[in-house]
């Protein structure tokens, strides 16, 4: 835990949420609160391989099939346009396919403030000791 980015969120509170006024309880409380996104520009191919939707993988031609096993096998594909990752994947499965659609799911991802800030779930007795820098 880096108790002083704990420390620096609760001293400044950038998203004007109170910490002030909060117990350490409470702040705790606050920084779990999953109402963050988290916007990612790659994606491990790995976890795009377990987005593809089983019944549309069936659906594709073999030369489908080996462009995107290609794609899977660099190890991290850019999610985001420009990319002709995404490009291929949405020219393989069409752009309203469940494939797809899973894979606009892990790109964005909802989130508390806490692993926002690389901390994950933070706890009372971390804010307790982070207040007590």
């Amino acid at each position: 835990m880096d108790l002083y980015t704990l420390k620096a969120e609760l001293d400044t509170d950038p998203l004007g949420r109170g910490y002030s006024g909060m117990t350490n309880l409470q702040a705790a409380d606050s920084l779990a609160v999953a109402d963050r996104t988290l916007s990612r520009e790659t994606l491990d191919a790995w976890e795009a391989f377990q987005a593809v939707d089983e019944t549309e993988w069936g659906g594709l031609s073999n030369a489908e099939k080996a462009q995107i096993k290609e794609l899977f096998g660099m190890g991290a594909i850019k999610a985001r346009q420009p990319s002709r990752a995404v490009d291929w994947i949405v020219a393989a499965f069409g752009g309203g396919s469940q494939t797809v659609t899973n894979l606009k799911a892990l790109r964005d991802t909802t989130v508390n403030r806490g692993v926002e800030l690389g901390l994950g779930n933070v706890r009372e007795g971390e804010v307790a000791m982070a207040r007590g820098l």
